[in-house]
């Protein structure tokens, strides 16, 4: 009997990407979600390609028809209109996800075979998946809740200045999260950072499969080495503590690295973020670039540095090696998943200042080694495809279908 899946998403994240998948597979039944159009939409086609570019990650390009796009779009808008507004992000997301699985048909998870739902906005799902008998996938895209509030109380102390981000989560919504993580049938985490996390907090290891991300071709470039031999750095995410942004730029005054290095930071920055903190020598603040602009901004840079707190995976980290870049980055990522320690990259304790800083050093000291470490990152980026994602997706489902 052939599965016949229902993958659910209210927003965007990479979504597309595993219906994609699916469908390559013979696996989808129907993707549901918020705003997302096939590219052969007729309104897709009329728009100007700057607007296409923008909204890129709304776009299915990859052969799913538009019948089997279902979207629950008013949620959707009424979130982003608020949060332009400038309500609590938390909040709104939390609505919208309500409103999304409220919205959803009955019919539609009768009449599949699995369900594939995401963290934060599945446990109506799964509980009507629980109901009915159906196998309920949960792709925990996140470490533990409870996990982040510790982490996020250790930066509001450490970094008081920078904490306007990551508002802490009501107990009712951490609540939701347990119910989902006790009524999924497997949970799928992209590392083992995310799985060690949610172990700790009491979900049977047994119960969670570790399926990494993939990385776009757009992403692999022939690359050229440097003729200068000032090295630089790019930082790629929120301009905020928990990316391990403020360690960074403290590191980079107390060392200097601005004598034989630039830094660029690349990210979004929340509406009343003091722009003042990215201010130092060296440092070159490009604000949010649309997605399908990155490769080319790698294209310029010899090395990411990404000294986050905590990730679920750390999709830029596998996007900079597949451009040919090493990476330093802390074992509370993917790092130690994708990275071998000091061959393709480097991987610190996380906050980890000695550590941090000497990878830095060696990076600077020998442009060379930078380069070749670089076409060793991009070399093992190439088994992390998104076909490959979907292959081990497909082994997923088959070990727990329902035939």
């Amino acid at each position: 009997m052939q599965q016949k899946v229902l993958l659910l998403h209210p927003g965007t994240q990479y979504s597309h990407r595993l219906a994609c998948q699916l469908n390559r597979l013979g696996l989808l039944n129907s993707f549901v979600t918020g705003i997302a159009f096939s590219v052969n939409n007729s309104f897709i086609k009329m728009l100007p390609g700057t607007w296409r570019q923008k909204i890129s990650n709304r776009i299915i390009d990859c052969g799913i028809k538009e019948k089997q796009i279902h979207r629950i779009a008013l949620p959707e808008l009424l979130a982003l209109y608020d949060i332009w507004r400038g309500k609590d992000p938390v909040e709104i997301m939390n609505i919208r996800n309500l409103r999304f699985q409220q919205h959803l048909s009955t019919k539609r998870l009768i009449n599949s075979s699995s369900i594939i739902g995401f963290d934060t906005s599945s446990w109506l799902v799964a509980r009507k998946a629980f109901e009915y008998g159906k196998p309920f996938f949960l792709d925990q895209s996140t470490i533990h809740a409870s996990e982040k509030v510790n982490v996020v109380k250790i930066l509001r102390d450490k970094f008081p200045d920078w904490f306007i981000e990551l508002p802490e989560k009501s107990q009712q919504l951490m609540d939701r999260e347990e119910q989902e993580h006790k009524l999924a049938t497997k949970i799928v985490v992209a590392s083992t950072f995310t799985k060690k996390s949610l172990v700790r907090h009491g979900v049977p290891h047994q119960k969670i499969e570790i399926n990494p991300y993939g990385v776009s071709k757009d992403f692999f470039r022939p690359r050229a080495r440097k003729k200068n031999g000032r090295i630089t750095f790019v930082y790629l995410g929120l301009m905020g503590a928990a990316k391990g942004l403020p360690l960074l730029l403290q590191l980079w005054k107390q060392k200097s690295f601005y004598l034989k290095a630039d830094l660029w930071l690349v990210g979004y920055t929340p509406g009343n973020f003091n722009l003042d903190l990215l201010k130092a020598p060296g440092i070159n603040y490009k604000g949010k670039i649309p997605h399908a602009q990155l490769p080319v901004l790698l294209d310029e840079c010899d090395c990411l540095i990404f000294p986050s707190y905590f990730e679920g995976f750390g999709q830029v980290i596998l996007e900079a090696m597949a451009a040919g870049l090493p990476v330093i980055t802390t074992e509370s990522t993917a790092g130690p998943d994708i990275i071998e320690n000091g061959i393709d990259g480097f991987i610190t304790g996380t906050g980890d200042e000695v550590g941090i800083s000497k990878a830095m050093e060696l990076i600077i000291e020998d442009p060379h080694g930078c380069y070749n470490m670089g076409k060793r990152a991009q070399e093992k980026a190439k088994s992390f495809s998104w076909e490959a994602y979907g292959d081990r997706w497909r082994e997923i489902l088959k070990g727990e279908a329902i035939l």
